[in-house]
């Protein structure tokens, strides 16, 4: 390793931190409070399937056949302090949604299409996942969160810097850090058209609630309520953590792997088993049964609802479902909530990549783990 880029390493944690995060470590930090970029409470508002078929933008979109299910987990493990539990009896009508995660390929068309500024540029920064950050950008000014020194608030990085000022999804080079403490610097020389068509079709990252809710006004769409994206990810299997049971990927075949999380010692070491050491191609994997790519794992997805947490059990009505629910209509920081997990998530410290896990966020807050698909009405 070289002394320069020794002296940078040492450098980046003496930094301050922009903020406290919460105790879950796969959590996206949030933002500061900013004077602009919080939202009214836009209205869950887009045309039916029928009206604007022929206008859509963005992925394909999966037909979902509405119908009954219980939305959060009454499990022991399940998390009071998020919101998992108590369960809610909840009715949905048909819906569709998207079958990925939006790529920078779409979210591409959608920029150069509206010239729309994300809150990552507009703010001049975002949150990278340490391991990710490109070598030049260690040197450049940058801060470790406080207590979570894997998050850097890295000033320049955005939806087409996704590893800082220095990266670009057009770059015909891609460097990683994949293990602390050696840092070791690996990058892999790609053609131009090879680097476009990698991280084009990887998923938008650096991207906040706004910047989702523009895209999928712009796509014909509306981003999915969280009763939705949770009905989505269970494909039909009740009361289990997972689409495909309650299995943990840890105990999955090496060359099964049905989720994109970490392996191995979070953030020492990623062992890859899942063949990624940070976000996959939005296509990659096995979709779940309704033929959804990613609806776990991989990057955390924002959803309509603003975050609060359920009523409890025995405000709950026993016969009474929640017919087609939109979450309440504010909450008390103007959080809003982030379903799924993503590829920092891992049992040891972080089981947030089941089906009805939840977490919120400020919604002008990006980060390099979090994204979005969208949804529309039958």
């Amino acid at each position: 390793m070289s002394a320069l880029l020794l002296m940078s390493l040492v450098s980046l944690f003496l930094r301050s931190a922009p903020e406290e995060v919460s105790s879950c470590s796969c959590k996206t930090p949030e933002n500061p409070p900013q004077t602009t970029g919080i939202p009214e409470n836009q209205e869950l508002v887009a045309g039916r399937f029928d009206e604007v078929k022929d206008n859509l933008r963005g992925p394909k979109l999966v037909f979902i056949e509405g119908g009954k299910f219980r939305m959060g987990s009454d499990k022991e493990t399940a998390s009071l302090v998020d919101g998992e539990k108590p369960s809610r009896k909840v009715l949905l009508s048909d819906f569709w949604i998207d079958e990925t995660e939006v790529s920078n390929r779409y979210f591409l068309q959608f920029i150069s299409e509206t010239n729309y500024t994300t809150d990552a540029e507009k703010h001049g920064w975002s949150f990278v996942f340490e391991p990710l950050i490109h070598p030049l950008d260690k040197l450049a000014e940058s801060r470790v969160v406080s207590g979570r020194t894997w998050w850097i608030q890295s000033f320049g990085a955005s939806w087409k810097h996704p590893f800082g000022a220095s990266s670009s999804i057009f770059s015909t080079q891609t460097c990683s850090i994949p293990t602390f403490p050696e840092n070791e610097i690996l990058c892999e020389g790609k053609t131009n058209e090879e680097a476009q068509e990698n991280l084009l079709d990887f998923p938008v990252v650096h991207v906040s609630w706004n910047d989702a809710f523009e895209f999928c006004k712009w796509a014909q769409k509306r981003l999915p309520t969280e009763a939705e994206f949770e009905y989505a990810a269970r494909g039909n299997l009740k009361n289990k953590d997972f689409w495909w049971g309650d299995q943990d990927p840890d105990e999955v075949k090496p060359d099964q792997q049905p989720v994109n999380i970490w392996q191995g010692d979070f953030p020492l070491n990623n062992t890859k088993v899942d063949g990624y050491l940070d976000a996959a191609p939005v296509s990659s994997f096995q979709p779940n049964p309704f033929g959804l790519y990613h609806i776990l794992g991989n990057v955390w997805e924002l959803v309509f609802d603003f975050f609060e947490r359920p009523k409890k059990s025995q405000d709950i009505k026993k016969d009474t479902f929640l017919v087609d629910p939109k979450g309440p209509n504010t909450s008390t920081k103007g959080d809003r909530v982030m379903k799924g997990g993503s590829f920092m998530c891992h049992w040891t410290y972080c089981h947030r990549y089941k089906v009805y896990s939840r977490l919120s966020n400020r919604p002008d807050s990006s980060s390099s783990n979090t994204g979005f698909r969208c949804a529309l009405s039958n």
